[in-house]
Order: structure tokens, then sequence, then C-alpha cells
């Protein structure tokens, strides 16, 4: 790069980051010439600019839909966490899709984890038992060059601007992302959550094709949920009618099922494993298609409706029962070459699928997180589930 163009990027850099007094109370501009280059040559693509919310998935790093059932995980990946490898790879992952991310909206740094960025945690779905984003940044610098070396490879396999290593100025911008996962509202202190603030940029052009497919799937999952039930245990400490040092030392454990259908969890399961034995067994375009399992969950206390209240007006209109989350299944479909975003919710939509926008109105945002992960077949789960005549 010549010494004119270098020049240029910077003057360009400082006229978007205007540095005056007072800047660290107004936010520090964090855009790197590297940022710029990318941002520009993101930009220079027409979905990009029509579409940004859907138009940077052809750069992201992302879970094609499959239909292997993952084992479950041993003793050690229990109790450790997340494998060390594993986790140096979901870094990386993190911050290439927050830096095509940020690039594709014209951004810095985004001020909260908002579900704009989705992607952007999925290498994370690969730890089995969570993992601490609140030591991100201390992660991040014990194996810098590990994950750098990591992202330089993702930015060439996509033929964009060359990433640099051991640049402090963009492992200052690394860390900015990385301070914004670790502020980020975290469900039982180790799965970090996207939020929603107003009107997302998930959103597209829906299409008859699209709605019939869909609804076909979920008719089918549901008349297989229809006739099978999940087991849940419980453990229970004894309560205080034995009232004794030994008894709270012990505990119970209570088994309890549910028909499928009934339960929304299990239901995005089927759905979710219905579409990965079609994709697996039909020989179409299924294009760049994600699929995911998306989990409301409250902030504080209980599951509140856009109304405030803690029930949900549900799709045949009854009133729902209190929750303390609610799962349905997020599809970015892509047969026609563009992607478009739909809610499949039996509970809340009935059988049609819905707009992203149109379901997060269901629920009282400011107090709710979205868990989104790549949806994943599961040995663990798949042997909860039981035939009702068995």
């Amino acid at each position: 790069m010549s010494k004119f163009f270098r020049f240029l990027i910077i003057l360009e850099i400082l006229l978007l980051c205007p540095f005056v007094i007072g800047a660290k109370e107004a936010g520090e501009c964090l855009r790197t010439p590297f940022s710029s280059l990318l941002e520009q040559q993101i930009q220079k693509k027409e979905l990009v600019r029509q579409n940004p919310g859907m138009g940077r998935l052809p750069f992201m790093r992302f879970y094609f839909p499959n239909n292997n059932v993952q084992e479950k995980p041993g003793f050690w990946d229990r109790f450790e966490g997340c494998d060390t490898d594993v986790l140096i790879r979901a870094y990386a992952i993190y911050l290439y899709n927050m830096y095509i991310s940020a690039a594709a909206y014209q951004e810095d740094i985004p001020s909260a984890l908002t579900v704009d960025y989705l992607g952007v945690l999925d290498g994370f779905s690969r730890c089995a038992n969570g993992f601490h984003a609140e030591k991100s940044v201390s992660f991040y610098r014990k194996h810098r060059p590990e994950i750098q070396a990591i992202l330089k490879q993702f930015f060439a396999q996509h033929h964009l601007p060359v990433y640099q290593e051991n640049n402090s100025v963009n492992e200052k911008r690394d860390e900015a992302f990385l301070n914004v996962l670790e502020k980020t509202f975290k469900v039982g202190g180790k799965n970090p959550a996207y939020r929603v603030l107003g009107k997302t940029r998930l959103e597209g052009t829906p299409s008859e094709e699209d709605r019939v497919l869909l609804e076909n799937l979920l008719k089918r999952s549901l008349a297989i949920g229809n006739n099978q039930v999940i087991y849940f245990e419980q453990r229970e400490a004894f309560g205080p009618e034995l009232d004794t040092p030994l008894a709270h030392r012990e505990a119970r454990t209570q088994t309890t099922c549910r028909q499928v259908n009934d339960e929304c969890a299990a239901c995005s399961y089927f759905f979710g494993r219905e579409m990965c034995q079609t994709i697996a067994s039909k020989h179409r375009n299924w294009g760049f298609s994600r699929l995911y399992q998306i989990t409301a969950r409250p902030m504080k206390s209980g599951l509140k409706s856009s109304s405030g209240t803690d029930y949900f007006i549900l799709a045949n209109g009854q009133r729902s029962e209190a929750w303390d989350y609610h799962t349905a299944t997020l599809v970015i479909l892509n047969l026609d070459g563009k992607y478009t975003p739909y809610i499949v919710d039996k509970f809340l939509a009935g059988q049609k699928p819905i707009s992203p926008n149109a379901w997060f109105k269901k629920f009282a945002t400011s107090q709710t997180a979205f868990v989104i992960t790549p949806y994943q077949r599961k040995k663990e789960i798949e042997e909860r589930f039981e035939v009702k005549s068995k």
C-alpha cells in the first residue's frame, strides 16, 4: 500500500473519529486503518448496502445445519468447562464476526450486544458448560498469538484486507469488542445473551416458498411430537419438615414427563431435528441457511410480556401460565440467494412463521435477554424422549 493511500485512510479515520477535549466522556473512537479498509470493501456489496443485517451474513463464519447427534460431554468437560483450543477458536470467530458486522453497519464499537450482531456468539456454543465471558480480555491477552493467527486466516479466506498480527492499534480494537462481551448480560453467569433495543435489523422479504416449506416442516414435527413425551429429573433437597443437618446433605430426585408439543423447548427441538433431517435427505439448494434455537430469559424475575404481565396471549387466543423462559426457532433461509429470517413458534405464532421483529414485540424487551445458539442435535436430550405407548 502506498504512503499516500495510507495517509488518505488515516485522514478518513480522523474525520470519522474527531478527538476533542472531553473525548473520554463522548466515547473514544477505535476505528483503525484495517477496519476502515474492511468497511470500504464490505460496503461495495449491494446486498450489504440494501440490507446490512442480512447482507453481512455471506462474509461471516457460521455452522450449517447438520443431522449429526453430539455425544454427551464427558466428566472433565462438565467439570472444567470449555476446552482451551475450542475457546481460542470461539474467540477468533467472535472477533471476526464483530469486525464484519460493524463494517456492514458502518459502526465503531457497539454500546451493547444486540440481536443485530446475531452470529458473533456462535463459536461459544461449542462450550458444553459455558465459559467465563467476564474474563475475555485476560484470556485474549494470554492467547493473543493463537487467536490473531486464526483471525488472520479468516479474513484471508474471504479475500478481505490483511489483518496484521502484533499490531497495537488492532489489538486495542480487538479488546474493545471483547469489552462488549464482558459487560453483556449472562444467563447463569456463563451464557452471554443478546439484547433487543427497539426495531432490529433482522428483517427480509418473506416468500411464499419459504412459508410453505416451514409450515410443512412444523406440521411434520408436531405430528411426531404428538406421540412422544419428554422426561425431566429434578433433584430437590429435603424440606424444612426434616430440619436436621443430615437431611440437608441429602437430596431426592423427582421425575416428571410432559407431552413434547406442550413443552416449548422440546417442541422447538423436534422442529429443528425435522429440518436437519430434511436438509440431509433432500437434494435441493439450501444455500447458506442458518438454524438457531432462541430462548427468551428474564433479566431479573419472571418472563414478562410486552403488556408487562407475567402471562402471554397464545396463538389460539388463550392465556399462558407464567413462564420462566420461552424457546422458539429462528430460521434464516437462503433458498433464493437472499437471506430472510423467520421465527417458528407453535405457542405464540401458531403454524405460520413470523418475522423476528413481530416475535420480539411480544416480550418486554427491556427486561428480557435472548440466548441464541446454533441448533445442535444432542444425545443427552434425545435420550429424554419416549414414545407414549412405552
